[in-house]
């Protein structure tokens, strides 16, 4: 009897020693991801983006990924939001005229993309379950009016937010970081390249994101402005969103009245009872057209992102019938789809 309490006082002892050890390990892999992820987010706001003129790749660091240039880059970009484990190597492989990079992974849930213009853009990746991070103390500050979009403001406690549904963060934060140095033309798409039915809203043969973009005839883009990269009208037009329809499931509907009024600083009255265009979030548009707006703007559209509680499906719902909007064209925006086919991509 006496060797059976020894050993279960014995295991009880070992079960503290280790649930003591553990919670001390905790603590340290917190405090080291809270550092290097600070460390690693003022290591990208300290550094110049390079120049898009520059031949010479940025040299990679344990942070940072390999910059460079194409051989063919020119003065347009492709803008693709991933999530940890999508590949997107299709963007290097396959347009050469784009800036090329590889895409590091980062153990603060971060990763980097770099885009066409030479230009480093953090995006956010997936995870499990939300991680918390300490906040910084005092002597530990940052400019937070560049790390904003990173930090949502109710949280105690900032957390990496999972914005696959919501791409519209991801979008804003590449015009918003780089509004003074945009490229001439950019095309804002999804991550996977091609495939039914997971690129079924992808407007070309085979649903492949490489033909619609070579396809993409940016002399459009240019004069009007903008472009929906798909032409097929359904799902979205002629009336996706209805403000005055009674239906209750359609969430992005009850939230259009309140996103409009305070992205476009407008009454009520001034909402349209019903606005449309091609779903699916992908889309071109210029320098020129993006610049009409201004970055306070941009923020502000940006914010509401931030701010709202509503689930990332139905937020970014909301901005994928709000883009053409933003950028200039009638809030029911439905080209005929023979005209779409010839005039924006050639297939006459």
């Amino acid at each position: 009897m006496l060797n059976v309490r020894l050993f279960f006082r014995y295991i009880v002892l070992v079960a503290v020693v280790l649930l003591t050890l553990g919670a001390f390990y905790w603590k340290h892999e917190v405090s080291t991801l809270s550092a290097d992820w600070y460390d690693h987010i003022e290591e990208l706001v300290r550094k110049p983006w390079p120049s898009s003129n520059s031949t010479n790749p940025t040299k990679p660091t344990k942070q940072l990924s390999w910059i460079s240039k194409g051989p063919g880059a020119q003065d347009k970009a492709v803008i693709v939001p991933k999530i940890h484990g999508e590949d997107v190597s299709w963007v290097s492989d396959q347009l050469q005229e784009y800036a090329l990079s590889p895409v590091p992974q980062s153990t603060s849930g971060l990763m980097l993309l770099t885009i066409a213009g030479n230009m480093p853009f953090i995006i956010w990746t997936r995870k499990t379950r939300e991680r918390c991070i300490p906040r910084r103390t005092k002597a530990m500050r940052y400019d937070t009016s560049k790390l904003q979009h990173l930090m949502p403001k109710a949280c105690a406690c900032p957390l990496i937010r999972d914005l696959r549904e919501s791409q519209a963060m991801a979008y804003l934060t590449f015009l918003i970081d780089h509004y003074e140095n945009l490229p001439s033309s950019m095309v804002f798409v999804h991550a996977h390249l091609d495939g039914y039915p997971r690129a079924w809203h992808t407007d070309s043969q085979g649903y492949n994101q490489v033909r619609s973009i070579r396809s993409l005839r940016l002399e459009y883009v240019q004069e009007h402005g903008y472009a929906n990269m798909r032409c097929i009208s359904d799902p979205g037009c002629p009336a996706e969103i209805q403000i005055n329809r009674d239906d209750d499931e359609r969430t992005a509907e009850r939230a259009f009245v309140g996103a409009w009024t305070y992205m476009f600083q407008s009454n009520v009255s001034d909402v349209p009872e019903t606005i449309a265009q091609p779903c699916c979030a992908q889309f071109a548009v210029s320098k020129a057209q993006v610049l009409k707006r201004s970055r306070e703007d941009y923020l502000r559209y940006r914010q509401w992102l931030l701010d709202t509680e509503l689930d990332d499906d139905t937020s970014g719902r909301v901005f994928e019938y709000l883009w053409h909007v933003i950028f200039g064209k009638d809030p029911v925006y439905c080209p005929p789809l023979n005209e779409c086919h010839c005039q924006q991509f050639g297939r006459c």
